[in-house]
């Protein structure tokens, strides 16, 4: 029964490690030490008496944090890729599915694997891009349907069906 409980531990000590190493590629931590490893070098580990729970307690531990730097990080990468596929469709005429399957829009589907600051910091650039590009656009058809207004003011154009005193139906022309 012991020998069960150990290669329980063990086992999630595995998975676990598993779990951290993905994560710290996708952040990119190259760096990073391995929290039970580095438990095994810690002098103060000895005195107790280093155990499978304590190192599935520092895994676990470092792993969590992790979890939330991560979790962080998806959802800065999320929220610029909505911005993208959101201004990507409006300057495109289309949905937002159809825009997130773009050809031009398959570099913005990923957003698990690479999580760094530099690959978040290009989302939001390009998310910031967009989102101009749009202003700029609605800016524009604003200005145009103003300026049509104007003109249909100043030719003093009426719609056919309008009847006016004193006009001639050449005017509605």
């Amino acid at each position: 029964d012991e020998e069960a409980v150990r290669d329980q531990f063990r086992k999630e000590i595995s998975e676990a490690r598993k779990e951290w190493e993905a994560i710290c590629n996708s952040l990119m931590l190259d760096t990073e030490e391995d929290p039970v490893s580095k438990l095994r070098r810690d002098p103060s580990s000895r005195d107790l008496g280093r155990s499978l729970q304590l190192e599935y307690e520092a895994m676990m531990a470092r792993l969590e944090s992790l979890r939330s730097v991560k979790q962080a990080a998806m959802a800065d990468m999320q929220a610029s890729q909505g911005k993208i596929f959101e201004a990507f469709a409006a300057l495109q005429g289309c949905s937002m599915e159809e825009a997130s399957k773009a050809d031009q829009m398959q570099q913005f589907i990923d957003v698990e694997t690479n999580l760094t600051e530099t690959h978040r910091d290009a989302f939001r650039s390009k998310a910031e891009e967009y989102e101009e590009s749009v202003a700029s656009r609605t800016k524009a058809v604003v200005s145009l349907l103003l300026d049509c207004q104007s003109m249909i003011q100043e030719l003093e154009i009426v719609p056919p069906s309008e009847v006016r005193v004193g006009r001639c139906e050449d005017d509605a022309k």
